[in-house]
């Protein structure tokens, strides 16, 4: 390395297996350097630890999933996910929307599942004004979900009512 004296702030964080954060013994330019020159005397290494890492992730994804995929709290993030994605797709969800308008829509899709379970008939979050209609176009907001049956949500489709 380069032996030289730096202030504290040329050294990077590591992240150690006690997940604790340390300063590196190293500088961050020397850092860099041992990094590149690793990476060319084990061009293969590096793609195996990725692979590696690849693969856990997934596993434990999916472990994640088979765990928790009957729980209501998990169905009802996962309804509301799918929601906010069809949403910001097609540019419904606006930006401006607060801490508050966000928690009011995770607890309608909270409420749709809740009443699912209880009532043993399928409930869901629907859009009053469709998102996209014949002739009208709707916001992903609060004031503009209902939760209602799911046959009458499927009857509705995209209209109006």
């Amino acid at each position: 390395m380069c032996s030289t004296t730096k202030s504290v702030e040329d050294f990077s964080m590591k992240k150690g297996s006690d997940g604790v954060y340390r300063r590196r013994s190293c500088c961050k330019k020397c850092h860099v350097k041992s990094t590149a020159i690793w990476r060319k005397k084990n061009p293969g290494k590096l793609k195996n630890l990725r692979l590696k890492e690849l693969e856990n992730n997934r596993i434990r994804a999916s472990d994640y999933y088979y765990d928790n995929r009957y729980k209501p709290e998990f169905q009802a993030k996962r309804c509301k996910e799918a929601a906010k994605r069809r949403a910001t797709k097609i540019k419904a969800t606006p930006e401006w929307l607060s801490e508050d308008h966000i928690r009011e829509i995770d607890y309608l899709y909270w409420l749709s599942k809740d009443i699912s379970i209880t009532s043993g008939e399928q409930y869901h979050v629907d859009h009053i004004i469709p998102l996209k209609g014949k002739g009208v176009c709707g916001l992903h907001v609060p004031w503009n979900l209902q939760v209602i049956p799911s046959d009458i949500n499927l009857r509705k489709s995209n209209k109006h009512a």
